[in-house]
């Protein structure tokens, strides 16, 4: 089921989502929902230790994410707001849990990969309504590198540009099943 007033700005870490947002949002006189960065406690963690917090991370965001939807949808419908440009959604929350689960040393295991693909069906799935319109931006892993040096955030200085390849592959494919959905 589709959200009529709900949009979401997908792709990459430094592509550009949370400047659309912002641009779109005002554009359209709707209200932004930004990725909160500094709010999550296991990021500077996982930027630092992957393996030890890839699960617990996931887990928080699908949680996070679900609590925002609930509410932004819920506000919608109550005619409380226009709608909302959201700056990744709670849908590409398996993006990451799929790269974390491929990654050669298995930053998430196949078990906890299984696990959190239940939580998200039960969550997801079976309650949450996908965005109106959905768009994904792209850039070269360059591009997307030099933006993340420049905003000057600590905890992201030490990704990798491989991690940002299989990121930006597994949104390819991510895209490509929403295609023959």
């Amino acid at each position: 089921m589709f959200a009529e007033g709900y949009i979401g700005i997908a792709g990459i870490i430094g592509v550009g989502k949370s400047t659309l947002t912002m641009e779109l949002a005002k554009a359209l006189n709707f209200e932004p929902v930004l990725e909160e960065v500094g709010g999550n406690p296991y990021l500077e963690s996982f930027y630092g230790d992957m393996k030890q917090f890839g699960t617990i991370m996931q887990i928080w965001l699908l949680n996070h994410r679900f609590r925002q939807h609930r509410e932004f949808v819920s506000r919608i419908s109550l005619g409380k707001i226009r709608g909302v440009v959201q700056d990744r959604t709670i849908w590409e929350d398996t993006i990451f849990a799929r790269m974390l689960n491929r990654h050669p040393d298995k930053i998430i295991s196949d078990m906890d990969y299984n696990t959190y693909l239940d939580l998200f069906d039960n969550m997801v799935l079976r309650e949450m309504v996908f965005p109106q319109l959905m768009i994904f931006l792209d850039c070269s892993v360059e591009t997307s590198i030099a933006r993340i040096k420049s905003r000057g955030r600590n905890m992201e200085k030490s990704i990798d540009p491989s991690y940002l390849k299989s990121l930006q592959e597994n949104y390819y494919e991510f895209i490509e099943e929403m295609e023959d959905a």
